[in-house]
Formats: C-alpha cells, sequence, structure tokens
C-alpha cells in the first residue's frame, strides 16, 4: 500500500509541475496539391505538421506551417505536456480505484451483524440455536 501512495505522490507532483499544455497530437500529414505539374503528381508528396485535437465533439485540424521554428517547437512541447499530464492523471485514478477495492475489502470484513434480539452479543456472528 505505501508503494501505491508513493507512486500518487510521484505522479501528483508531476502534474503540479505542469505549466502549459495544449490539448492534441502533432503529427506529419502529406498529401497532394492536385497541381498535375507539381512533384506531388510523381509521388513526392507535400508535408504538413498539423495539431489535431477534439472540441465539442468533433475533430479539429489546425495545420502548423504559419508558425516558426521555435513557435512550432514550443507548440509540440506543450503538446507532449498535455499528453503526459493525462497519463499521469489516468494513472492516479487506477491506482486510487485499487485503493478503493482495498478499502472495501476492509470494510466487508470489519462488518459485523446486527443483533436481532436483546441481549445477544453484539459484534458476534449469529449462532444457531440448536432446540
Amino acid at each position: 500500500m505505501l508503494g501505491i501512495v508513493k507512486a500518487i505522490e510521484r505522479l501528483l507532483e508531476e502534474i503540479l509541475a505542469t505549466k502549459a499544455i495544449i490539448k492534441g497530437t502533432v503529427y506529419k500529414q502529406k498529401k497532394k496539391c492536385g497541381n498535375p505539374n507539381c512533384k506531388c503528381a510523381r509521388g513526392k508528396l507535400h508535408t504538413a505538421n498539423i495539431l489535431s485535437f477534439s472540441e465539442e465533439g468533433r475533430t479539429r485540424l489546425i495545420p502548423l506551417t504559419k508558425y516558426s521554428t521555435f513557435e512550432f517547437s514550443k507548440i509540440r512541447a506543450q503538446v507532449q505536456s498535455y499528453q503526459q499530464f493525462r497519463k499521469a492523471r489516468s494513472e492516479i485514478v487506477y491506482y486510487f480505484k485499487l485503493i478503493m477495492a482495498e478499502i472495501n475489502k476492509l470494510e466487508k470484513s470489519l462488518k459485523m451483524e446486527v443483533p436481532t434480539k436483546k441481549g445477544e452479543d453484539s459484534g458476534t456472528e449469529k449462532r444457531k440455536r440448536e432446540d
């Protein structure tokens, strides 16, 4: 159990140290432009870095070609921070589920039956009557 607590502590420190995040994924997209005289018509496709994220249930794609190299690096780092943040968050949820399962087991083992008759010893299991 102490190992879980230490893991949660480490993950919380990681989350709290996070500065800025951008939701999404950055990837390279390759496509043809449609010009028959372009190099892409012969197989060398155009590439563009794209930021993909969901907003109100829809996937949004933002081309990152208009950003400088510095700005692009910053965006990519913030997207990576978002992904690390979400991973740490999901691990914390997993550990708390484990803790709750153990607490539920403990509660079940500690539960005592309520005495049904006056004078019956509370905290003991019901005894069968022998007639």
